[in-house]
C-alpha cells in the first residue's frame, strides 16, 4: 500500500486516499478541520498528549450506507449530525484523522482513542494519528512521517443506569512509516483491503477484526518459527563437554541450546526494537560486506553465529562499554575459557575494526548472556564447554549460516511432525522470519494491545518449544500448537481475584478495590492513609508461581501491581522510598542516587520484581525465557542519556533468587535424626547470611563483583551442603538397608543444591533455602501447573514413594482405608495444589487452572475431602473446553484461601461469555455442602431446586452397590493379542463403543485369551456367568450412562463397566438395567458426579455403587422385565421408532418409582396401567415376538388411551421438566 499520499496531501485528503486504497468510500461532506478541542476537553485531561493535537478532521462513518454507494449527509454538513447518527446506532464506525506535534508513546494513544470514544455514546470511534517519527537511537537521518491506526472494543455497560457503552481494549497499529513501510504493515494494511463479497459493515468489521487479531498473528509466527527450529535440528550441534555424570540426553540439550540461542536473538531483536543493536548486524547485505567468505543463503558455514552473535551475546552484552576487548593472538592463560573477550577475528574483512560493529551496544547484565562454558580452575576439575565460544574448531558449535538466511522450498519434515503431509514444507532463515514481522517491546495489557509481536510471544513460543522434546508433551506440541499456554484474559482473571482478596486483608472495601484494580477508572478512590496502607501491603507481598514455565503469571502480576500503583501513587513518592528502603543499607545510598534518574515504571517494575514476585520450574532453560520476559520489561521503561556511561542504561538485575530451577513437589531433605535429635532447635546462622548476601547479589552488576558475590553465596552453600549431608551420613550409619538407600539419595539431593548457579535444576525446594526474605509463607500461590499422571511420565519408584510418603500419608492420616497406592495414577496438579497450599502463609491464597476432574474423579476424593477441611474453598470458575488451543479438556480455575472456615460459601462462576468483562452466571454454594456428596464430589450447576431434587432422588434406602456382587472394568491386554479378525483361536472381544444403550454392535475386535500376557484377566465367575450388565466405563455429556445386558458371556476391554448381581437379587437384570439407562438416573449422575460434562469422563465404580435403587414390588420387577425384554429385541432388529416409544415409556414407569408423590398428584401413573403386558417367550421365533410388541404399542400409544395421556401430561411435572431440561 502507497502511504506517501500523507507526505503530500492534507491529512483529510491522505485518510480518504488510504481508505479508497482499501476500497472504502468516506462520506464525510468536509475535508476542513474541526474546532472540536472544547468538547474533547471534557473526556481528556490538560496533558501533553491533548496540547500536541494541532488539527482534527472528521473522515466518515463507516457503515451499510458506503457499501450502496451514499453519502451519508445530504446538503450542508455539521459536526452535530454526526454524533446524532453516532448515538443512534452501533452498526458502525467513525473515524477522525488528528495530526500531532509529536510522537506519541502508546498509552497515550491509548487515551486519545478513550477520550474520543466518550464522545459518542454507542458507535465507536477510530482514529488516525499522523506525526513525525524520530530515528531509533541506532538509526540515521531525519525524523519520518509515521501513522498509527486505532480503534477501541466497546462494552455494554451492565449497569442499566448508565448510558451507552464502555470503552473496552484499545487496538493499535502504530507507528506506520509512511515511506519506508516496514514489511510486516504492509502486510497487515493490504490484509484490510474490502475483500470481494464483503457488502455490508458487519462482514467488514468482522474481516477487520481477523486481520487485527494478535492471536492469529502470533500463530502464523509461531508456525513459521516451529518448522524453522525442527529443520535447524537436524544439522545444529551444540558441544555437550561436562562430567560425564552431568551429561544429558544428546535429543534434548540440543533442543535446549537452540531454544537458548533462540531466547538469547530474539531478546536482541527487541534491543533492536529500542534502538540498542545497530540493525545492520541482522542484515545479509551489510554483513557480505564486513565478513570473510560470507554467502548466507544455502551457506553450510558456521560464519554468522561465530562472528556476531556469539561475540554480540557474550563479549558484548555482558561486559561494560570500556572494557570490551578482543583476545589476545596466541595462548593467553588469563584469557584461555574467558567467555568476556571477542574471537573469531579472523572471520572479518577487517581484523582491526571488529569492536566498531558493536560499538554503543550497551552492557545490560542480568544473567540471560551469561556463557555456560566453564575453563578447568580449582573450582571446576572438568573443563565444560556447552555454548562453546571457543578459538578451538571441535569446542565449536555447528550452526550453518543458511539456518539465518533466505527461503527454502521443498523441506521434508515429515519425520520430525509424524505427519507424512510434512514432506515439502517451505522453511525461512530465521532472520527472514523476524524481518518479516512488526515487532513492539511493550507487553501487550488489557488496557491496549499494539498490533505486532509483543515479548509475551515469547512465552506462547517458547512453551511449546519446551513441549516439543519432553517424552510426555511431544506428540501434542507438534501437532496442536498453542496448547501449552494459559490465554492473557485467563491470567489476568487470576491474577485480579488473588490480589483483591489479599488487598481486601488490608482494606476490606471490594467495590473500591475493584475501581482501583479497573482501566475504565482512572480516580483513585482511596484517602491518603488508606493509600499509604496499600502501598505497603504491596511493598510486603510475597507471590509465587511454582511451576512458572515463560512467566506468563509472574508478567501477568507485575503488569497489575504497576497499574495499582500508578493510580494510588502517581508520582511514586512513597513507592520510590519503600524501593530504596529495601535495599542493603550499604547500597542505599548509590541506590537513589541511580534510581533517582530513571522512569518512574522502571522504579515501579524494579520494586515489585526485587521484593514480591517468585517462580520456580523444573526447566532450566523455563527460568531463562520468564528471566528474558522480566529484562525486557525493565529494558522498555529505560530511557537513553547519551552523554551517561553505558548511555545511561541501567544494568539488569539479578534474578537467581528470584526465579529459579528447581522440583517444586520434592522438599529439602531432613532425615527424623536431624529434625527430631541432636540437631534439631538450632539457630542456624546460615539463613541470615544468606538473605543479606542475595539481597546484594541482587543489585550487583560488574563481572569482577558480581563473580566475587557469587563466590561468597557458592562458600556459603558449599559449606550447607557437607554439613547436611554430613547429618545425613550420621543418620544412615543407625538405619537399616531400605532407609540406607533412602538416605544416599537424600545426600545426593543435597548435592544438587549447588546447582543453583549452574544451568541445572536443584532436586528439590524448600523456601527458607531459596528464597531467605520470604519469612512466613506466600501471600498468593499461583499458576497453570503440569497435567501430567505419574504414569504417563518417566518418574521412578523413588519419587512415587516419596509421594506416598509426603502426599498420601497428609491425606489418608484419619482415613480407615488408605489409598497411597493411588500415587501411580495421580496428576502432578492435585500434587500442586497440596504443596502450594503448604507453602502459603496462613490465610493465604492459591490460585490454579486445572482440569476440572478434581471435581468429580474418584482419583481425587481424598485431595477434595482435605481441602474441603483444611482450606476456604473461596471460588470455583468453570472454563469449560477450548481454553487451550486444540485442547478439549475441560478447565476450572480453583482458588482457595489457607484457613478453615466451616460456614463458608463457595462463589460459582458458569456460563462465561467474557470473563475479562465479568459477563458470566454467579452463584454461591455452602462449602459444607460439597462434603455430604458421594467421594466428596462438588456440582457446580445445583440451584436450589436441582438440589431439592437431587435429594428426594436420593432418599431411597439402598444403592446399586447393594446389589452388586461386583462392577469391575474389563481387561488390558497386549496389542499382539487383539486381531480385527476373528480366527478359532480368538474370541469377540467388547470394546466400550460397541455398546449403547440396550444394544451390543458386533464386536470387531477379537483376543487370544493368553491368561499369562493379560493384565488382570479378572475372576472367572465374571465370564461365566449367564447374565451381567455392561456399561460404558469412558463417557460423557447430559446422559452418560449406556448399559445392556449380555447373555453370550462376551469378554470385555477395559472401557467396559461389567455389573454382575448378586444371587438373590438375579432376577432384577432388566429392572436394574432400565435405571441406569433411565433419563432420572442420568441426569442424577451427571449432577452429581459429573459437573455436567460434556466431555469424557470416567464411569466410575465409586460413583456407580452410590446410585440410588428405588423401593419397588414383584409386580413392577416383572413389568420392567417385560417392558426392556421389548428393547432389547427392537434395538437388535433395528426397530428404531418401536423401541424409542418402549425407552419413553421406561422412563414414565420410573419418574413414578422415584416421584409417586409428583407422578400421581398430576395424574400421570402408568405402572397400574401395565400390569397385563405380554412377555416374550424363547420358544418364539422373532416374527411372533415383534407381532407381540407390535400389537402392545398400538394399543398403549393410541391416544384414547389412559399411557398415551399419561405420557403427555408427563412433561408438565416441575421435576420432569428439571430433569429433561424443558424451560
Amino acid at each position: 500500500m502507497n502511504l506517501s499520499s500523507f507526505h503530500t496531501l492534507s491529512l483529510y485528503d491522505a485518510s480518504a486516499d488510504m481508505f479508497q486504497q482499501l476500497g472504502i468510500k468516506v462520506n464525510s461532506n468536509t475535508s476542513e478541520p474541526l474546532p472540536i478541542e472544547g468538547l474533547l476537553k471534557q473526556h481528556l485531561k490538560d496533558t501533553e498528549i491533548f496540547k500536541s493535537i494541532t488539527k482534527t478532521f472528521f473522515i466518515g462513518i463507516i457503515d451499510d450506507s458506503v457499501f450502496q454507494q451514499m453519502s451519508l449527509f445530504k446538503g450542508d454538513y455539521s459536526y452535530s449530525d454526526a454524533l446524532h447518527q453516532a448515538d443512534r446506532s452501533y452498526d458502525g464506525l467513525m473515524f477522525f484523522a488528528l495530526e500531532l506535534a509529536k510522537q506519541p508513546t502508546r498509552t497515550e494513544i491509548s487515551n486519545l482513542t478513550r477520550a474520543f470514544n466518550r464522545i459518542s455514546q454507542k458507535m465507536p470511534v477510530a482514529l488516525i494519528l499522523k506525526y513525525k517519527m524520530l530515528p531509533t537511537l541506532s538509526e540515521k537521518g531525519a525524523a519520518e512521517v509515521a501513522i498509527s491506526i486505532t480503534i477501541s472494543e466497546r462494552f455494554k455497560y451492565k449497569q442499566n443506569w448508565r448510558q451507552g457503552e464502555k470503552t473496552g481494549k484499545v487496538i493499535i497499529l502504530r507507528d506506520v512509516k509512511t515511506i519506508n513501510t516496514h514489511a510486516g504493515h504492509q502486510r497487515i494494511l493490504l490484509d484490510l483491503v474490502k475483500p470481494v463479497g464483503v457488502n455490508n459493515y458487519a462482514q467488514l468489521h468482522e474481516h477487520w477484526l481477523q486481520v487485527l487479531d494478535v492471536s492469529v498473528l502470533n500463530k502464523q509466527f509461531y508456525q513459521k518459527l516451529f518448522n524453522w527450529y525442527l529443520w535447524a535440528l537436524t544439522k545444529a550441534e551444540f558441544p555437550q563437554i561436562r562430567p560425564e555424570e552431568d551429561k544429558i540426553k544428546n535429543d534434548v540439550h540440543q533442543s535446549e541450546s537452540l531454544i537458548r540461542l533462540l531466547s538469547r536473538l530474539l531478546f536482541c531483536w527487541f534491543m533492536k526494537e529500542k534502538g540498542l543493536i545497530n540493525p545492520n548486524l541482522f542484515n545479509i547485505d551489510y554483513l557480505r560486506k564486513i565478513l570473510k567468505g560470507f554467502e548466507g543463503i544455502r551457506s553450510e558455514e558456521t560464519i554468522y553465529y561465530k562472528a556476531i552473535l556469539q561475540n554480540l551475546f557474550f563479549a558484548t552484552l555482558n561486559k561494560p562499554i570500556e572494557e570490551r576487548k578482543i583476545i589476545d593472538k596466541g595462548f593467553n592463560k588469563k584469557e584461555y575459557g574467558d567467555p568476556l573477550v571477542y574471537r573469531y577475528e579472523d572471520l572479518f574483512k577487517d581484523s582491526k575494526s571488529v569492536l566498531s560493529h558493536f560499538e554503543n551496544i550497551p552492557f545490560l547484565n542480568g544473567g540471560l548472556f551469561d556463557c555456560l562454558d566453564q575453563k578447568k580452575d580449582k573450582d571446576n576439575p572438568v573443563e565444560i564447554r556447552l555454548d562453546g565460544f571457543s578459538t578451538k574448531k571441535d569446542k565449536q558449535p555447528i550452526m550453518p549460516d543458511m539456518f539465518f538466511f533466505g527461503e527454502y522450498d521443498g523441506i521434508d519434515l515429515s519425520e520430525e511432525y509424524d505427519d507424512k503431509r510434512k514432506s515439502k514444507v517451505k522453511v525461512f532463515g530465521l532472520l527472514d522470519i523476524l524481518h518479516q514481522y512488526k515487532f513492539t517491546i511493550e507487553e501487550n495489557t488489557p488496557l491496549e494491545e499494539e498490533i505486532a509481536l509483543d515479548p509475551e510471544l515469547l512465552g506462547k513460543v517458547f512453551e511449546n518449544l519446551l513441549a516439543s522434546y519432553n517424552p510426555e508433551t511431544k506428540t501434542t506440541a507438534r501437532k496442536q500448537t498453542g496448547s501449552f499456554y494459559t490465554p492473557r484474559e485467563i491470567v489476568n482473571y487470576m491474577v485480579d481475584e488473588s490480589l483483591l482478596c489479599y488487598l481486601k486483608n488490608t482494606i476490606d472495601d471490594e467495590e473500591r478495590l475493584r475501581n482501583l484494580f479497573s482501566y475504565n477508572e482512572t480516580v483513585n478512590p482511596f484517602d491518603k492513609k488508606e493509600t499509604r496502607l496499600l502501598i505497603e501491603a504491596i511493598n510486603t507481598a510475597k507471590i509465587l508461581d511454582p511451576a512458572c514455565g515463560s512467566g506468563a503469571f509472574p508478567m501477568g502480576v507485575l503488569q497489575k501491581l504497576i497499574h495499582i500503583l500508578h493510580k494510588l501513587d502517581p508520582e511514586n513518592k512513597i513507592w520510590f522510598e519503600l524501593v530504596i528502603a529495601n535495599f542493603p543499607s550499604a547500597m542505599q545510598n548509590v541506590a537513589r542516587q541511580r534510581l533517582e534518574k530513571e522512569n518512574w515504571n522502571f522504579v515501579r517494575k524494579l520494586g515489585i520484581i526485587q521484593e514480591c514476585i517468585y517462580g520456580v520450574d523444573i526447566q532450566p532453560i523455563a527460568i531463562q525465557i520468564s528471566k528474558l520476559r522480566f529484562f525486557i520489561s525493565l529494558l522498555v521503561d529505560q530511557t537513553e542519556r547519551p552523554k551517561e556511561p553505558n548511555r545511561g542504561f541501567e544494568p539488569l538485575p539479578n534474578l537467581d533468587f528470584k526465579l529459579i530451577a528447581a522440583n517444586t513437589l520434592i522438599a529439602a531433605p531432613e532425615s527424623d535424626t536431624v529434625t527430631t535429635g541432636l540437631f534439631a532447635g538450632q539457630t542456624d546462622p546460615f539463613f541470615q547470611q544468606f538473605d543479606l548476601l542475595t539481597n546484594e547479589y541482587f543489585n550487583v552488576h560488574l563481572p569482577k563483583d558480581k563473580k566475587d558475590k557469587k563466590q561468597e553465596i557458592l562458600k556459603l552453600i558449599d559449606n550447607k551442603i557437607a554439613e547436611k549431608q554430613k547429618q545425613l551420613k550420621r543418620a544412615i550409619d543407625v538405619r537399616n538397608k531400605k532407609q540406607t538407600d533412602a538416605g544416599e539419595i537424600e545426600i545426593k539431593l543435597w548435592g544438587s543444591y549447588a546447582n543453583l548457579f549452574k544451568n541445572e535444576a536443584v532436586g528439590f525446594l524448600e523456601i527458607q533455602y531459596f528464597f531467605p526474605n520470604v519469612k512466613e509463607g506466600f501471600d498468593i500461590v499461583i499458576g497453570n501447573p503440569p497435567y501430567v499422571f505419574t504414569r504417563d511420565a518417566d518418574f521412578g519408584d523413588d519419587f512415587k514413594e516419596y509421594i506416598t510418603k509426603k502426599y498420601f500419608t497428609l491425606l489418608t492420616a484419619n482415613e480407615k482405608k488408605s489409598k497411597a497406592n493411588q500415587s501411580g495414577k495421580i496428576n502432578l496438579f492435585a500434587l500442586f495444589i497440596l504443596r502450594g497450599l503448604l507453602e502459603c502463609r496462613k490465610g493465604g491464597i492459591l490460585t490454579f487452572i486445572v482440569p476440572n476432574n478434581l471435581l468429580r474423579t474418584t482419583t481425587y476424593d481424598l485431595i477434595r475431602k482435605y481441602l474441603l477441611q483444611k482450606s476456604q474453598i473461596d471460588e470455583i470458575v468453570d472454563l469449560g473446553s477450548g481454553v487451550f488451543d486444540n485442547v478439549t479438556a475441560s478447565t476450572i480455575i480453583f482458588r482457595v484461601s489457607n484457613q478453615i472456615n466451616l460456614s463458608n460459601k463457595t462463589k460459582i462462576i458458569t456460563e462465561i461469555e467474557n470473563i475479562e468483562q465479568k459477563y458470566f452466571t454467579q452463584s454461591a454454594i455452602e462449602q459444607s455442602q460439597f462434603l455430604n456428596n458421594v467421594s466428596y464430589t462438588f456440582n457446580l450447576f445445583a440451584d436450589t431446586s436441582v438440589n431439592n431434587l437431587l435429594t428426594k432422588i436420593s432418599n431411597s434406602t439402598k444403592h446399586l452397590g447393594d446389589f452388586c456382587i461386583d462392577i469391575i472394568e474389563g481387561i488390558v491386554a497386549h496389542k499382539h493379542l487383539i486381531s480385527e479378525v476373528s480366527t478359532k483361536y480368538n474370541q469377540p472381544l467388547l470394546e466400550g463403543k460397541t455398546i449403547k444403550k440396550y444394544l451390543i454392535n458386533p464386536p470387531n475386535k477379537f483376543i487370544t485369551w493368553n491368561k499369562e500376557e493379560i493384565h488382570r484377566t479378572r475372576p472367572e465367575y465374571l465370564w461365566n456367568s449367564k447374565k451381567k450388565i455392561l456399561i460404558q466405563r469412558i463417557s460423557g455429556g447430559l446422559s452418560p450412562l449406556s448399559g445392556t445386558i449380555d447373555t453370550k458371556k462376551y469378554k470385555t476391554f477395559a472401557s467396559i463397566n461389567n455389573l454382575l448381581l448378586k444371587e438373590e437379587y438375579s432376577n432384577l437384570y432388566e429392572f436394574i438395567l432400565a435405571l441406569i439407562n433411565s433419563k432420572v438416573l442420568n441426569w442424577f449422575y451427571a449432577n452429581s458426579f459429573s459437573n455436567n460434562s460434556n466431555l469424557t469422563v470416567n464411569i466410575s465404580k465409586t460413583f456407580l455403587e452410590k446410585l440410588p435403587i428405588a423401593e419397588y414390588t414383584k409386580p413392577q420387577v416383572n413389568i420392567f422385565t417385560h417392558t426392556v425384554s421389548y428393547i432389547l429385541f427392537l434395538k437388535q432388529n433395528n426397530e428404531i421408532s418401536l423401541s424409542t416409544f418402549f425407552e419413553r415409556l421406561v422412563d414414565a414407569m420410573v419418574y413414578e418409582l422415584y416421584l409417586p408423590d409428583e407422578i400421581n398428584v398430576a395424574g400421570c401413573n402408568v405402572l397400574e396401567h401395565l400390569t397385563s403386558l405380554p412377555e416374550l417367550r424363547e420358544e418364539w421365533d422373532d416374527e411372533q415376538k415383534l407381532k407381540t410388541i407390535e400389537k402392545e404399542y398400538k394399543q398403549l400409544s393410541n391416544p384414547t388411551h389412559p399411557i398415551s395421556a399419561a405420557l403427555l401430561k408427563l412433561l408438565n411435572v416441575e421435576e420432569v421438566k428439571i430433569i429433561e431440561g424443558i424451560k
